[in-house]
């Protein structure tokens, strides 16, 4: 008999064909582990959901914004809300939509949205909120650039300035002689996006880069030489870490790849796999994005509404993982309900997708708002040239004695997580059908030493193992091993 380390830790990656690969990372994001580790890599824990405040009309999140100054904003359905430090709502206006995402741009003393139809603006100083009635002013996104307000214009293909202030507190005026339009590609502007002191237009078949001259009488114009033959998909699927663009790709050539900006290109971000699973949605236009940082991750999370699907790239490791939020009632795993980011006062907040809850996003909470996060890691398949492997011990290394402080006498009325457990099921079929459910105590509060383990679990020619674990509790996976005895001849 040998034991034997297995890949149990990386990305999702379930190929096209579950015979070649059927990895799941759920809720799991690896880490690259530094200096003289126990091992080189493991499986953290996704950050949970707190609740922190609720918007009066209990509508869906439409965009969270933390003003240059600091002040908290959300759009929940048709209400423009402000937040104190204590979550305590403030109504500050009413959009005339009640459902799409909203962007948001200020120069600390005017504060716009864009609804994807129209434009607002939010006095920061006299708190007054008007809808912009200059001329088509109204579009999908808003950025700020060295004074000036730059808002993409409905069905037109260009981009309106605000024109030249007297002062910073001076009335806003959108200069219609200032329009610009993206200029390589005859095709449909999507979306605006700041980063660098730089403008990205993002069209269907294109992006273009555009800055701002200094001369009045060009005040914008396009970097000739960066112009990206590859456009975006859906209108909210492109998102910036402030320092690169992230997005959702489309051209003539097709759809689905995930770019992420390198210089002035495209750098294809997305695996095969990902690819795969973006190809089979039966729709994608709709999707939504947004970058956000922890503890020195960079993620990129895309929301497919449609597909009930939250895909998420961790620049750190180049690595993807799924996140999903459970529905109890519907006993199925659902999109992610953090649908819209920001970061208020040092800390990352989510708003919710379905009603007017937001949430801290938190790494040392483990349920979301309570529910269940239900974290899977399946392995790559084990095999030894076509022969029987039989299985006289699976077990992970994992953090152990996590379990909440609670009673651990009858499990029946114990609360979750007092005495965690892991679940394990195995396919022999590549990935296709799965054993009966085992399981296996993670250890109580203080119970350090626990083993993690099955023991005599068959054989099998190829086999994939599946780990779930769905206790509020700190999960960090390190690896996995085997005791097994490889049929001779």
């Amino acid at each position: 008999m040998a034991t034997i380390k297995t890949d149990f830790i990386g990305g999702a990656y379930q190929h096209r064909s579950l015979i070649v690969d059927g990895q799941e990372c759920v809720n799991l994001y690896p880490e690259i582990e530094q200096g003289n580790s126990k091992s080189v890599a493991a499986l953290i824990g996704t950050p949970g959901l707190e609740l922190w405040a609720t918007a009066t009309n209990n509508a869906g999140c439409r965009g969270l914004y933390s003003s240059s100054l600091g002040r908290r904003f959300s759009v929940n359905g048709s209400a423009f809300y402000e937040y104190n430090s204590a979550g305590l709502v403030t109504v500050r206006g009413a959009l005339a939509t009640a459902s799409g995402m909203c962007t948001f741009a200020d120069d600390g003393y005017h504060l716009i949205i864009a609804d994807g139809d129209y434009g607002y603006e939010l006095n920061l100083t006299t708190n007054v909120f008007t809808q912009i009635t200059d001329g088509d002013v109204g579009g999908s996104h808003v950025v700020f650039l060295d004074g000036f307000f730059i808002m993409t214009m409905k069905d037109t293909g260009k981009c309106i300035p605000t024109e030249v202030r007297a002062g910073p507190v001076a009335d806003l005026v959108w200069d219609a002689g200032e329009e610009f339009s993206a200029e390589s590609f005859p095709d449909n502007l999507k979306a605006a996006l700041k980063t660098n002191n730089e403008i990205w237009l993002f069209g269907d078949k294109s992006i273009e880069v555009w800055y701002n001259t200094g001369d009045s009488t060009s005040q914008f114009q396009r970097i000739r030489s960066a112009v990206l033959n590859v456009g975006l998909a859906a209108t909210y699927a492109c998102s910036t870490n402030g320092q690169n663009m992230f997005w959702l790709g489309s051209n003539d050539q097709g759809q689905g790849v995930v770019f992420k900006s390198n210089g002035y290109q495209a750098q294809r971000i997305s695996t095969h796999a990902i690819e795969y699973i973006i190809g089979k949605m039966s729709r994608i236009d709709n999707a939504v994005s947004y970058c956000y940082q922890q503890e020195g991750h960079e993620f990129f999370l895309i929301h497919f509404l449609n597909a009930n699907k939250s895909l998420c790239y961790d620049g750190a490791t180049g690595l993807w993982h799924e996140r999903t939020s459970y529905d109890e009632t519907a006993n199925v795993a659902k999109v992610h309900m953090g649908i819209a980011y920001a970061m208020w006062g040092g800390t990352s907040y989510v708003g919710d997708y379905e009603n007017g809850k937001i949430y801290k996003l938190d790494l040392s909470v483990y349920s979301d708002s309570g529910a269940p996060i239900q974290r899977i890691r399946s392995t790559p398949h084990i095999h030894k040239n076509g022969k029987n492997i039989f299985f006289q011990r699976f077990e992970i290394d994992m953090e152990k004695g996590v379990g909440l402080d609670g009673d651990t006498g009858v499990a029946a009325t114990r609360p979750q997580g007092v005495a965690p457990r892991a679940m394990l099921t195995w396919s022999d079929d590549g990935g296709h059908t799965w054993s009966n459910e085992y399981w296996a105590d993670i250890g109580a509060m203080g119970q350090y030493k626990t083993r993690v383990a099955w023991n005599r679990l068959g054989c099998s020619r190829d086999r994939i193992f599946r780990v779930v674990i769905s206790d509020p509790v700190k999960v960090v996976l390190v690896g996995a091993t085997m005791d097994v005895e490889i049929e001779r001849g």
